[in-house]
């Protein structure tokens, strides 16, 4: 009875894994793009991330 109860509670652990490492990584991978990054691969075609001000400079 406990044996069955214990291997229940661990595969429910198990199983809320992914989904906190999936919460975790969205919100790390939303706050990275809010700071202006770019999501994905390399950096294509020359483009790259550059910091101006309001005239353009």
């Amino acid at each position: 009875m406990i044996a069955s109860i214990v291997k229940n509670l661990k595969r429910v652990m198990a199983a809320e894994y992914p989904r906190e490492l999936s919460v975790k990584g969205h919100a790390g991978a939303c706050r990275v793009a809010s700071l202006g990054s770019k999501q994905g691969g390399a950096i294509s075609y020359g483009l790259k991330r550059e910091l101006v001000d309001e005239n353009r400079c």
